[in-house]
């Protein structure tokens, strides 16, 4: 799963009118009454995800806390050696 931050194009930790912004972008680009592309729905479903993610206090901790326990796992595996061939 990409980041929610780097879905919508902006860095993490952005403001709320930061994402907004790119959100609102996004979802007229990508929109399947506007666009073309074949990937338009799909695209459309992800932008929304990722700015319903970063605007739903409780869902942005809940992701916040997902991506420390991964790095905290891969930071294991690499000072274990254990990540030899991943």
């Amino acid at each position: 799963m990409r980041s929610p931050f780097a879905v919508l194009g902006v860095p993490d930790g952005a403001d709320p009118q930061t994402i907004r912004r790119a959100y609102k972008r996004l979802a007229v680009q990508h929109h399947p009454d506007r666009s073309s592309a074949p990937d338009a729905a799909e695209r459309f479903k992800e932008v929304t995800e990722a700015y319903a993610v970063l605007t739903d206090e409780r869902e942005r901790r809940r992701y916040a806390r997902r991506r420390r326990q991964q790095h905290a796992a891969r930071e294991l595996l690499h000072v274990g050696g254990l990540d030899a061939g991943l």
